[in-house]
C-alpha cells in the first residue's frame, strides 16, 4: 500500500498498533543504547582523575576514607582485573559503559509505569540530557553513574511494590554510594499511607539498619585509611554562592543549573498532572539541597545523581499528560 493511502496509527488496527508501538520501541532502545555509549565516552575523555580518589587507588584498597567507603565498584573492578584479561582501568570503563546502558533501560521502565502512551520511550531518552550537563568537565568518581541506576531502579521497585527486590537493590546502592539514604526518605513520602503501619515501619527500619551497617563495616575495615569521614563545606558553597552573583558561572556549572532548575520548574508546573507518587517523590529536593549544602560541595554538580530520577520522571510524566489532557 503507497504511504501517503496508509492508515493513521489510531485507526490502524490493534495488531498493526502493536507494531508500530514494537517498532517505535526498539528504535528508542536502540536510540538509549547509542546515546548511553556516547555519554559514556565523552564522561571519560571530559573528567578528571583526583588523587585521593584515583580509581586505581581505590581498587588496591588504599583510597582515602570518604572514597573508599563507596567500595562496591572498586571492589568489582579489582576482580575484574583479577579474573578477567582487563587492567583495572579498563573494567572501570566496562563498568560505566554497563551502568550507563542499564540506567536508560531502567529509567524508560520507570516512565512506563506511569504512562502506556507510546511516546513515553522517547522521552526516556532526555535522561542524557542531565548525564551529560551533570558529569562533564570535572572529577571521574566510579560510584557517580551507578548512583543514578541504583535510585532510578530503587523507585522502579518502590512504585511496584516489590520490596524484597528493593531492600536488596537498596544494599548495593549503599554499598555503592551513602547518598542511598535519600531513597529511604523517597520510600518514606511516598508509601507512609500506602501500606499497613506495622509494615510500613519495618521496612523503614529495615532500610535503616542496612544503612548503618553497610557504613560501620566499610568504617571499621578502612579505618586505618587516611582522609577524614566527614567534611564540611558551608562556607565554600556560600561563598560559592555569592560568586554566582558577580561573575558569570563557567559553562559546565551554567549547564548543570540550567538542567537542574529546569527539571525543577518543569515539575512544579505540571504537578496537578502528575501521579501522587511522582509529586511525593520529588518532595525529597529541598532536604537533599538542605543535607548537602552542609556536607557536599554544590558546584560539583555530580553530586545530584539521585535528583535525575527523582525530578525528570515528574516532569517528562507531567508534560506527557497535559499534553494528552490539551489535545483530547
Amino acid at each position: 500500500m503507497n504511504a501517503s493511502l496508509a492508515p493513521p496509527a489510531s485507526l490502524a488496527p490493534p495488531d498493526a498498533r502493536a507494531s508500530l508501538r514494537s517498532r517505535g520501541a526498539l528504535w528508542a532502545t536502540l536510540g538509549g543504547i547509542m546515546l548511553a555509549l556516547g555519554f559514556s565516552a565523552y564522561y571519560l575523555h571530559h573528567t578528571f582523575v583526583m588523587n585521593e580518589a584515583d580509581p586505581r587507588l581505590l581498587a588496591e584498597f588504599q583510597g582515602n576514607r570518604p572514597y573508599q567507603l563507596r567500595i562496591l565498584m572498586p571492589f568489582l573492578a579489582h576482580w575484574g582485573a583479577r579474573l578477567t584479561p582487563f587492567d583495572v582501568v579498563r573494567c572501570y570503563q566496562i563498568l560505566l559503559m554497563g551502568f550507563s546502558v542499564a540506567l536508560f533501560a531502567v529509567f524508560g521502565a520507570y516512565l512506563r509505569q506511569w504512562s502506556a502512551s507510546r511516546a513515553t520511550a522517547w522521552f526516556s531518552l532526555s535522561i542524557a540530557l542531565p548525564l551529560f550537563a551533570f558529569y562533564s568537565h570535572k572529577w571521574f568518581y566510579p560510584y557517580d553513574v551507578p548512583a543514578v541506576f541504583f535510585a532510578t531502579l530503587g523507585l522502579l521497585l518502590m512504585a511496584q511494590r516489590r520490596f524484597a527486590l528493593y531492600l536488596a537493590v537498596f544494599t548495593f546502592a549503599t554499598l555503592n554510594r551513602e547518598t542511598s539514604a535519600f531513597l529511604t526518605l523517597a520510600f518514606v513520602l511516598t508509601l507512609w499511607d500506602a501500606l499497613p503501619r506495622r509494615r510500613f515501619a519495618l521496612l523503614v527500619a529495615s532500610q535503616m539498619g542496612i544503612w548503618f551497617a553497610v557504613r560501620g563495616i566499610m568504617s571499621w575495615i578502612f579505618a586505618s585509611n587516611a582522609g577524614k569521614l566527614l567534611e564540611l563545606h558551608l562556607a565554600t558553597n556560600w561563598n560559592a554562592l555569592t560568586q554566582l552573583f558577580t561573575a558569570p558561572p563557567s559553562l559546565a556549572l551554567g549547564s548543570a543549573i540550567i538542567a537542574l532548575t529546569g527539571m525543577w520548574a518543569i515539575g512544579a508546573a505540571t504537578r496537578r498532572y502528575q501521579p501522587p507518587f511522582l509529586r511525593r517523590a520529588s518532595g525529597v529536593f529541598w532536604p537533599f539541597m538542605a543535607l548537602m549544602s552542609v556536607v557536599g560541595v554544590l558546584s560539583e554538580t555530580r553530586l545530584y545523581s539521585e535528583l535525575i530520577p527523582i525530578l525528570l520522571a515528574p516532569a517528562l510524566i507531567g508534560v506527557l499528560n497535559l499534553t494528552r489532557a490539551r489535545t483530547s
